[in-house]
């Protein structure tokens, strides 16, 4: 994930992150109801649940990478903008919110899927949950990356800007 992002033109960045985020925030729903479908207590239930929670720890840090530069540089960490906190803590409660959903819902829904035929309705709800999710997050990752890839056009504009005057003004020899 992180090789695509870095070879992606810097105003670009921000909107290939939040698809990212959409997806992982959907991989962490879904895949912890899917992992429900494997057999309690067994090795591939237990290695699913070690990779949906890996996932999660490692989403955690890629999201604090900056802050933990700062840390280990010795500088103090930048605040967040305000903005950011809100989309974060957003993002946060809705995810929280259709896991809470996929939890309440499970039996009865699995009770139905089985009923109609569906060999393995974890499964489905799993795919269903890491749908939802991923749409339900997506409008709040896509407002903050539009923030964010305006942020760095307009560093790149000025940087530009700032080049050409540079260059202008340089003795020509």
């Amino acid at each position: 994930m992180l090789a695509t992002v870095r070879c992606v033109a810097p105003y670009h960045r921000p909107r290939v992150q939040a698809a990212a985020r959409c997806v992982v925030d959907g991989l962490l729903v879904g895949g912890a109801e899917a992992a429900a479908e494997l057999p309690p207590r067994s090795r591939p239930r237990a290695l699913a649940s070690a990779g949906v929670l890996t996932l999660a720890a490692t989403d955690a840090v890629v999201r604090e990478l900056p802050v933990l530069r700062e840390t280990f540089r010795g500088l103090p960490p930048q605040p967040r903008p305000p903005g950011e906190q809100e989309a974060e803590l957003a993002v946060a409660v809705r995810t929280l919110a259709c896991g809470l959903v996929v939890a309440v819902a499970d039996r009865p829904l699995t009770r139905v899927l089985r009923r109609r035929g569906v060999r393995r309705p974890r499964l489905v709800l799993g795919l269903l949950a890491a749908l939802v999710t991923a749409a339900v997050t997506a409008p709040v990752h896509r407002r903050l990356a539009a923030v964010r890839a305006a942020e760095r056009q307009s560093a790149a504009d000025l940087d530009a800007e700032l080049a050409q005057l540079l260059a202008e003004e340089a003795p020509s020899d």
